[in-house]
């Protein structure tokens, strides 16, 4: 959801947001999570696109 907020609001930067959980919703599409959906639609963002990711070291070392 965080990074949905920052593309759509901020032009300036680029941004890559994950998350440390090795839990269920690792690498999975978010249409299949009904809240975030539902929050997102309120908002005018589809993030039923959106894969969750975990955090990498390719992630670690492209931010800055």
């Amino acid at each position: 959801m965080a990074e949905a907020f920052c593309q759509k609001y901020s032009k300036n930067f680029e941004v890559k947001i994950a998350g440390y959980s090795h839990g269920y919703w690792e690498w999975k599409n978010l249409d299949s999570t009904q809240h975030v959906k539902f929050c997102m639609d309120e908002s005018g963002i589809n993030v039923r696109n959106k894969i969750s990711k975990k955090i990498t070291l390719e992630l670690l070392n492209w931010e800055d």
